[in-house]
C-alpha cells in the first residue's frame, strides 16, 4: 500500500514538473537568446529550457529576464482587439512590440493585418524583412548553444572538433577596450578584477582605500579606467554589455542589417561597387557583434554635398554623430532620398529603412545614438582594419 502510495506521487510530482514548463524566451546577461519550454527550480537556482531533444541549463543569477509567450500573447489578442479596423500604424506599432519580444508569429500577423488593410505597404514589408532577419539571427544563437554533455567523456572518446568561425573579428582584450570606453556609472554589468589590479591602483592613485571599498564593482572599474594607465585598465574585464551594446544587439544591428547587408550589398564577399563599408550578416555571436558595433563607430566618409548647416564642399560625415545625430549617415541613408540632407546614392532594390522623421523607428536610431551612446568621439586606443571585401555578393 506504501510503495502505491509512493508511486502515485512520484507521477504527480512528474506531472507538476512538466506541467510548470512554459514555451518562452531566456535572456542571459552574456548576451545569448534562448527560446524554448522554460522551467524555473527555485530550489536549485537553476533554469532548464528545452530546445527539442537538447536541453540547456542556466544559473538564475546569470538570467537577465524570462518572457513568457503565452503571457505575451495575451496582452497582443487584447491589444489588437481594441483598435480601429482600420488603424495601420497601432498595428505596425503592435508588431514591432512583439517583436521586440522575440514574437515572431505575433509580429507576422500584425504586418499582415496591415497588408489586407493596405496591400503593399511599405512598412509592413520592411517589418515582415525585420521579422525575417532577426528570426534568422536568433536560430544561430541558439544553434550555437553546445548541448548538455556528461561532465567525464567515455573511455578511448575522440577529442571533440574546435570550432571554427568565419570572418575577421575583434579580439577579446579589443572588446574588453571597446566594453571599458561605452560603460557608463549606471550599467548593470558584470566585472572581474585581475589580481592585484585593485591594490595596484591604490598605490598609484593615491585615493583612499575605505573610499574606494565602499564603490561598487562597476565604480571600481570606472575608477580604474579613467586613470588612463593601460596596463591597469587591461586588468579589468567587462563580461558583459553596457546597456549601449545591449542596445545594439538586441534592437539596433538587426534592423541596419536588413537595411544595409541582407541583400548583399554592404556585407562579408560583396564586390567593391558597393563601397568599402560592409557589414558581418551573420553576427548573433558576439565577436561579429562587437566588430559590426566597431565599424559603425569607426566609419566616415568625405562626401561633395550641396550647402547647408553642415558646410559645403567636401564635408566629412560619419555613420554614426553621437553629437548631431541627425548628421549620421546611418541616419540620412535610411531615410526615403526626398527627405534626406544627404540621400542614400541610387541602387536597384534598396528601400529606405524609414518611412520619415514620424517613423518610430526613426526616432528609436536617433536615441540610441543621441541618448544611448556616450556623447563623446569614441576613441577605443586601437586600429581594427577588415579585409577588402572583392566576392562577388551572395543572398542572404
Amino acid at each position: 500500500m506504501r510503495r502505491g502510495w509512493w508511486l502515485s506521487g512520484a507521477i504527480v510530482m512528474l506531472c507538476t514538473s512538466a506541467l510548470l514548463a512554459r514555451q518562452g524566451v531566456v535572456r542571459t546577461d552574456d548576451g545569448r537568446v534562448i527560446e524554448g519550454d522554460v522551467s524555473e527550480d527555485p530550489t536549485s537556482g537553476l533554469v532548464t529550457i528545452n530546445i527539442g531533444s537538447a536541453q540547456v541549463q542556466v544559473d538564475r543569477s546569470d538570467v537577465l529576464a524570462i518572457e513568457y509567450g503565452d503571457d505575451v500573447a495575451k496582452q497582443f489578442a487584447q491589444r489588437l482587439a481594441q483598435l480601429p479596423a482600420s488603424d495601420i500604424r497601432s498595428r505596425l506599432e503592435l508588431g514591432r512590440w512583439a517583436l521586440d519580444k522575440d514574437q515572431y508569429d505575433l509580429a507576422r500577423k500584425a504586418a499582415n493585418e496591415v497588408l489586407k488593410i493596405d496591400p503593399g505597404n511599405d512598412d509592413a514589408m520592411t517589418l515582415l524583412d525585420t521579422i525575417e532577419a532577426q528570426e534568422t539571427l536568433t536560430q544561430h544563437k541558439t544553434d550555437a548553444i553546445p548541448p548538455q554533455v556528461p561532465a567525464e567523456p567515455p573511455a578511448n572518446a575522440a577529442p571533440a572538433p574546435v570550432p571554427t568561425r568565419t570572418g575577421i573579428f575583434l579580439s577579446d582584450d579589443q572588446i574588453n577596450r571597446i566594453r571599458q570606453f561605452e560603460l557608463r556609472p549606471d550599467d548593470a554589468v558584470r566585472v572581474s578584477f585581475d589580481p592585484g589590479v585593485r591594490e595596484d591602483y591604490l598605490k598609484l592613485s593615491g585615493d583612499n582605500p575605505e573610499d574606494f571599498a565602499a564603490l561598487d564593482a562597476v565604480g571600481q572599474a570606472e575608477r580604474i579606467i579613467a586613470r588612463g594607465d593601460m596596463n591597469l585598465s587591461a586588468g579589468v574585464k567587462i563580461l558583459s554589455d553596457p546597456l549601449s551594446i545591449d542596445d545594439f544587439h538586441r534592437r539596433i544591428q538587426v534592423r541596419i542589417i536588413v537595411g544595409c547587408a541582407a541583400s548583399g550589398c554592404h556585407s562579408e564577399g560583396t564586390s567593391t561597387s558597393a563601397g568599402d563599408f560592409y557589414l558581418y550578416r551573420e553576427a548573433s555571436q558576439t565577436p561579429a557583434m562587437m566588430t559590426n558595433f566597431y565599424i559603425l563607430q569607426q566609419y566616415r566618409l568625405k562626401l561633395d554635398t550641396k550647402p547647408s548647416v553642415w558646410g559645403a564642399g567636401p564635408v566629412e560625415w560619419r555613420m554614426i554623430d553621437r553629437i548631431h545625430p541627425a548628421r549620421s549617415l546611418l541616419v540620412q541613408y535610411g531615410l526615403p532620398p526626398a527627405m534626406a540632407e544627404v540621400p542614400h546614392p541610387p541602387v536597384a532594390g534598396w528601400r529606405p529603412m524609414f518611412a520619415g522623421q514620424q517613423d518610430p523607428q526613426y526616432t528609436l536610431m536617433l536615441d540610441w545614438i543621441g541618448q544611448t551612446l556616450r556623447p563623446m568621439d569614441p576613441d577605443y586606443g586601437f586600429q581594427f582594419s577588415l579585409p577588402a571585401a572583392t566576392e562577388p555578393a551572395t543572398d542572404p
